[in-house]
């Protein structure tokens, strides 16, 4: 199991190496930081999105209750009935 992590993380340092903003600088436009002023005026023409925040904070709360108890309370025998249709 080692070995594709490896793999991957090998992958990640030549690609890290090659895309690099000194060598090509096809990234740039990504790690541009803002300055503080242009901070402070999104921040007050966009403000907080309140709904997204209640349905996101919501569907969070569903998926850990979610995976409580079919999980966490050793009673529900979904996960059972899950991995017994996909077996090949």
């Amino acid at each position: 199991m080692c070995v594709p992590l490896w793999v991957l993380a090998a992958g990640a340092v030549f690609l890290g190496g090659w895309f690099d903003h000194h060598t090509t600088g096809c990234f740039d436009r990504f790690s541009i930081r803002p300055s503080p002023a242009s901070k402070a005026e999104a921040a007050a023409h966009h403000g907080m999105n309140w709904f997204v925040v209640a349905v996101s904070t919501a569907a969070a709360a569903v998926g850990i209750l979610a995976a409580y108890v079919m999980y966490g309370s050793g009673t529900s025998s979904i996960p059972a009935r899950v991995a017994a249709m996909l077996v090949p």
